[in-house]
């Protein structure tokens, strides 16, 4: 059986629980207003990890793309942090993107 976190099936829970107060805290350092599903798959996972890890991308050769693992808010590694990759990317990244999720070589995926 697939594991399930929040609901969410096929995802391994990686970070701390969450509460609605983290997110809000979240959402105030970043001066910005999160879309109300993402704020729930915050909620419900903090990121980690997808099994399976692939996405489908339209016109891409191959069609799937890896994702190594979704960013947190809480995350014990400052590496897996929505903040920390916010500061890794800041002058390269459009202001209104926020970074979600990784691949293995350290490309963001965007919101």
């Amino acid at each position: 059986m697939k594991p399930e976190v929040g609901g969410i099936p096929g995802f391994v829970r990686r970070g701390p629980e969450l509460a609605e107060a983290d997110v809000a805290a979240l959402e105030v350092r970043l001066a910005t207003t999160l879309p109300a599903d993402y704020r729930a798959f915050l909620l419900a996972t903090d990121g980690g990890r997808a099994h399976p890890n692939v996405i489908d991308v339209l016109r891409l050769h191959g069609g799937e793309a890896e994702i190594k693992s979704f960013l947190g808010v809480g995350r014990p590694v400052r590496s897996s942090s929505i903040e920390w990759k916010v500061e890794v990317l800041s002058g390269r990244l459009e202001s209104n993107w926020l970074p979600i999720a990784d691949d293995s070589f350290g490309n963001a995926y965007c919101l």
